[in-house]
């Protein structure tokens, strides 16, 4: 950060596919142990996940922003993606997210949830689509806040997709 101007632009984006497994795990080891704590949809966990990312770059940011003196401010964006029902990555997902399993035990899973699975290294991990972004709908407030030089961290994990019904209502997407 330290030659970086005021006035460059500055996005950050990470990925989350560990976190967002880790999120929807958890939450399915509470709903077995209490049934009223729900099972937790794959958009939801990479709206958190992007959510707590953000917060721990912030974290980092300030604390060398307040370090170096620099009156920067870094904000986190959860940002939806619109993606296209027809996009083939539906029908090859290829997304990392979650543990590692035993062949074994990824099969089980796989069986039971019909979740996709794939070889990563020795071990397997489910494997989700990752779309072809058509639209950041959250683009305007990206763009104010670099206008106004703010370090800005968006599109976690590539964003959540997210397309409309046929009712008309935005919705995430698995």
């Amino acid at each position: 950060l330290g030659i970086i101007d005021e006035d460059t632009e500055i996005i950050i984006t990470h990925g989350n596919g560990p976190q967002v497994g880790m999120i929807q795990k958890a939450f399915a080891i509470s709903s077995s142990k209490d049934e009223k704590v729900p099972v937790m949809d794959l958009p939801e966990c990479g709206a958190m996940s992007q959510g707590y990312i953000g917060y721990h770059l912030q974290q980092a940011l300030g604390a060398e922003m307040h370090r170096t003196g620099r009156g920067w401010h870094a904000a986190t964006v959860v940002t939806q993606i619109e993606v296209d029902a027809d996009d083939p990555s539906f029908q090859n997902p290829t997304k990392p997210i979650g543990p590692v399993y035993a062949k074994a035990e990824a099969e089980k899973l796989a069986a039971e949830k019909g979740w996709a699975i794939a070889p990563d290294g020795d071990k397997y991990r489910r494997v989700v689509a990752s779309p072809r972004p058509k639209r950041i709908f959250e683009i305007r407030p990206i763009k104010w806040l670099l206008e106004k030089s703010a370090i800005v961290i968006c599109a976690g994990g590539g964003g959540i997709p997210t397309m409309y019904g046929e009712d008309g209502k935005l919705r995430g997407i698995e």
